[in-house]
């Protein structure tokens, strides 16, 4: 039998009621329609529909003149399309299909949707959203229904950021941290028993852009697929008429927006600038005259079209470097800056050549090196850039004369990123933060191997480790007296193997593993490590764990009970 339906929407932004079920007359004749009136509702919670006013005090959500849903029975879906209600809260959607014990329901309509068991699938958020004053762009505020009778209460499947900028904008962007966390895209939405329903993404974007016209102090709504996002968000701000400067706001540690969310993001007080002139570019700096030769194995450090790698001496013009070019700095030359745009970041020597990727031409001049790694990435977005397979192997490899290193504050890592980063270079005194919690294979291999002068480790606060990920990190740091606390308990293959070996001054070790079963994962760590400190103390989780480790042959004498002392974290 085939059915028109009348679906009456009412809708409301963090505030909305149901109206009235409307009288379904039943004909009670197979071949003749059934005329009803479907009372739809918005859960309590934030927006959804294509339009705001204000009522009573209270945001409401108006339905449009163009709205039409998508109305499925399970066997066939059917268009319907709005009649009557534009500009209030309910409205009724007019349309054909056959009756049926249950209907689903999703809106806007979309192609290429289509419909099976409890799931709508092929889905999408776009990625790049129109910009409506007071209001979000209608196509992206996508929700669904179940209805066992006459009524189809429409649920959020997104969620929502709220901005009010203080000056007009060209665009408005929305970036995840990780580069596996999407923000926008294609997906399939399941829809439960009552009603709620949940997604699974099937192609992601880590990022979505407002754009159109962005007037300023109006409010605008930007939509987003609901996750947890481990490594945070930015926010970033593009002035319509100032193309040399953009504002970000960042939160940097895991944060979960759920379907249905609501978040004021205000005004952006306290946005960061990003300029020529506010920009980290990674320098470099010297006394005295020195010389930079940059060496590239891969061809402009595997850039593609469009993307390049430059420098500047002395706040001068920007140029392109070309393979194998020496570039004077340092004294009256001024300091030197690099940067880059695009490409992987991959800056990394061959594992068959003891070469870094440049050299300085007089190892007596000390040279300082500042700024954010991530400006080897995409210098005009550092802040958000994506690292996921940055590698920076061998960068400052033998550097016996760099003094400091610069910012690698990098959350998610490569393979190999900082393998041998460091490997030799006897001047640096004080390593940079590693702030990373979930590691990558080999990351941290060799990274400060023979750094002698090293004395302050970085925090090393990760708690999930990968193969080899610390291996051989501080082998041979002779000036090293405290280990940073390796706060991991469960160890994986080879991750902590010759980690500490020859650090002679090493006085005090924290490792807090309960797990170590993985194979050489304690190798050789602390094998003639604090054989010239004066005391040695190592803290463990607990006494079991000193006894296995023991055991397995893991604890050279020196740092046994008797020449150590033994502290446990369970005490």
């Amino acid at each position: 039998m085939k059915s028109v339906l009348a679906i009456a929407g009412i809708l409301a932004l963090a505030s909305c009621s149901s109206s009235e079920d409307f009288f379904t007359e039943n004909l009670g004749d197979n071949n003749k329609s059934v005329k009803m009136t479907f009372t739809a509702s918005q859960e309590n919670g934030s927006a959804t529909r294509t339009a705001i006013g204000t009522e009573g005090g209270k945001t409401k959500i108006h339905w449009s003149e163009s709205d039409v849903i998508k109305v499925t029975n399970g066997t066939e879906t059917k268009d319907f399309t709005l009649t009557a209600g534009q500009g209030t809260t309910k409205a009724t959607f007019n349309g054909e299909i056959s009756e049926s014990a249950t209907y689903y329901a999703i809106y806007p309509n979309q192609n290429g949707v289509s419909f099976s068991g409890n799931q709508f699938s092929g889905v999408e958020l776009k990625a790049e959203q129109e910009a409506v004053e007071d209001s979000f762009d209608p196509k992206a505020a996508i929700m669904v229904a179940k209805s066992n009778g006459t009524n189809l209460p429409f649920k959020n499947v997104v969620a929502y950021f709220k901005v009010t900028p203080t000056f007009d904008c060209s665009e408005i962007v929305v970036t995840a941290h990780k580069s596996t966390d999407a923000l926008a895209g294609k997906f399939d939405v399941a829809i439960s028993d009552d009603g709620t329903p949940s997604i699974s993404i099937t192609n992601g974007s880590r990022e979505v852009r407002l754009t159109g016209t962005i007037t300023a102090n109006k409010d605008y709504y930007i939509l987003l697929l609901p996750g947890t996002f481990e490594y945070g968000f930015s926010v970033t701000l593009k002035p319509k008429d100032d193309t040399t400067k953009k504002y970000f706001k960042q939160k940097n540690s895991s944060f979960t927006l759920n379907r249905n969310d609501l978040w004021n993001l205000g005004k952006m007080e306290g946005a960061t600038e990003v300029s020529e002139s506010t920009i980290p570019y990674i320098t470099f700096t010297a006394d005295e005259k020195q010389t930079f030769r940059y060496y590239d194995y891969y061809g402009q450090a595997h850039l593609d079209a469009n993307e390049y790698l430059e420098y500047s001496v002395h706040g001068g013009q920007w140029k392109n470097f070309n393979i194998v070019q020496s570039v004077s700095f340092g004294g009256s030359n001024g300091d030197l800056r690099l940067r880059a745009k695009g490409g992987q970041g991959n800056y990394y020597a061959p594992t068959t050549t003891t070469d870094p990727m440049f050299k300085f031409g007089n190892d007596n001049v000390e040279v300082n090196c500042t700024g954010d790694i991530r400006t080897l990435i995409d210098y005009e977005n550092y802040y958000c850039a994506n690292t996921s397979k940055a590698k920076f192997r061998k960068f400052f490899y033998s550097m016996t004369n760099l003094k400091s290193a610069p910012d690698l504050p990098s959350m998610e890592l490569a393979d190999n990123c900082y393998y041998a980063m460091f490997y030799g270079c006897t001047g640096l005194t004080t390593a940079p933060e590693l702030p990373a919690t979930t590691l990558a294979v080999n990351c941290y291999y060799a990274m400060f191997y023979g750094c002698t002068g090293l004395t302050t480790a970085p925090k090393l606060p990760a708690t999930t480790l990968a193969s080899q990920c610390y291996r051989d990190m501080f082998n041979g740091c002779t000036s090293l007296t405290t280990a940073p606390e390796l706060p991991a308990t469960t160890l994986v293959t080879l991750c902590y193997r010759d980690m500490f070996n020859g650090c002679s001054n090493l006085s005090k070790v924290t490792m807090l593993a309960t797990t170590y079963s993985a194979r050489s994962c304690l190798k050789n760590w602390l094998d003639n490590a604090g054989t010239s400190a004066q005391s040695r103390t190592l803290k463990l989780a607990s006494q079991k764990v000193y006894d296995g480790i023991k055991k397995e042959g893991y604890l050279p004498e020196q740092w046994q009970s008797g020449p150590a002392t033994i502290e446990y974290n369970n005490q």
